[in-house]
């Protein structure tokens, strides 16, 4: 007997599942996205910072050691080579690759780079920044195609409160790729584990919860298409199926199948009511169980078996004719009569009265109609025995 609900919706839990664990590796992707971007742009900005430190530190050098010739003209003659040489001391451990110091108007007064020596940055912002007291420092990438990573550094040369100048570094921070790399990495991986704990942690929740669902919505289903009492199909789900059977027969019918109609047996309990007037509902409700019971063992796994209402029974038989049908009608008939039931404490013979009909095309009622007066004629014939319309 088929009995699986037809409800649209039975994997909607499952689904439900499938939602949270795409929007959790949607979320973890962005969250871990937006951790490395924000660890880059913090390890990148000490790198910035570290280089700016440097800088000042060395404009704070330059203008305790320097005071004089910075006062002077650093450019001419032998002072130029003695700066350069103590610049180049300088600069050997803090991996500055070029130094500027800048007049208050923009001239050069001295630069380690020697094409630079008419250049003038009067107009350039971070001149003018340093000019008013404020250090300017920028991370420059890759500049210029030379694959060195650069950090640019314009801080004022001060004497006491007295802005002599500026001080222009260019410091080589290259070595900080391989280093950030590292950094965004573990970072990343340490926060990827963290919210792969955290998700995983909820997914099991929600995977509990949706089985729970499923279990709960198949229950559901399940109630809501079978008898209660004898567990077979109710008279909603059979006709329902009936009529998806019936809808199929004219496209088998094109398709040439051997076996196209759909059978339909009625059988109805003789004498139900006066088990129920003699020996109580409850005996009438076992005798019932017992019935359904041995249709049920009869019928095939595709066949649909429910409880048409109150004492009748209804048998919808797919992919079938008319001389199959009545082979079933009558295993069900025999079955159903062949051995006694306890009926009251008593054993006494059950029987059934059976009709049936073969529908050739789709109209239901019409088939249903049929076998119900096939078992209406079987009744009124003396009951216990099958009648064909």
């Amino acid at each position: 007997m088929t009995t699986e609900p037809m409800s649209a919706g039975k994997r909607r839990p499952a689904g439900l599942l499938r939602t949270f664990v795409a929007g959790s590796l949607v979320a973890v992707a962005v969250m871990v996205a937006l951790a490395g971007a924000g660890v880059y742009r913090i390890y990148y900005s000490h790198v910035v910072g570290h280089a700016e430190v440097n800088a000042v530190q060395l404009t704070r050098t330059l203008a305790e050691h320097e005071r004089d010739t910075l006062a002077g003209n650093p450019a001419a003659g032998d002072a130029a080579a003695r700066l350069d040489e103590r610049m180049r001391k300088y600069l050997k451990p803090l991996d500055v690759l070029k130094i500027s110091v800048y007049a208050p108007d923009g001239r050069v007064l001295y630069s380690s780079d020697p094409t630079a020596a008419r250049e003038n940055v009067s107009a350039d912002p971070r001149f003018r920044a340093a000019m008013a007291g404020e250090p300017d420092t920028r991370f420059v990438k890759d500049r210029s195609g030379t694959g060195l990573d650069l950090v640019e550094s314009f801080v004022p040369i001060r004497d006491g409160d007295r802005i002599l100048g500026s001080l222009a570094t260019c410091t080589d921070v290259t070595w900080s790729r391989s280093e950030a790399t590292t950094v965004v990495t573990l970072a990343t991986l340490i926060v990827l584990c963290v919210l792969l704990g955290v998700f995983g942690f909820l997914f099991g929740i929600v995977r509990i919860a949706t089985r729970q669902m499923a279990a709960a919505q198949r229950d559901l289903e399940t109630m809501a298409i079978t008898d209660a009492l004898t567990g077979l199909s109710n008279r909603r789900y059979l006709m329902a199926r009936a009529a998806d059977e019936c809808a199929r027969i004219p496209r088998q019918r094109a398709r040439g199948a051997a076996k196209s109609g759909v059978g339909f047996i009625m059988a109805d309990i003789d004498g139900f009511k006066s088990v129920n007037d003699t020996h109580g509902h409850l005996a009438g409700d076992d005798v019932l169980r017992t019935v359904a019971d041995r249709i049920r063992k009869v019928t095939r796994r595709y066949d649909i078996v429910g409880r048409y209402g109150g004492d009748e029974f209804l048998v919808v038989v797919p992919d079938t004719d008319f001389d199959e049908t009545r082979a079933v009608a009558e295993r069900l008939w025999q079955t159903v009569r062949e051995e006694p039931s306890v009926v009251g404490g008593v054993m006494r013979p059950v029987t059934v009265s059976v009709g049936f009909t073969c529908a050739d095309d789709d109209d239901v009622q019409a088939a249903i109609k049929r076998a119900d007066e096939a078992l209406y004629r079987a009744k009124h014939a003396g009951r216990d025995r099958i009648v064909a319309f």
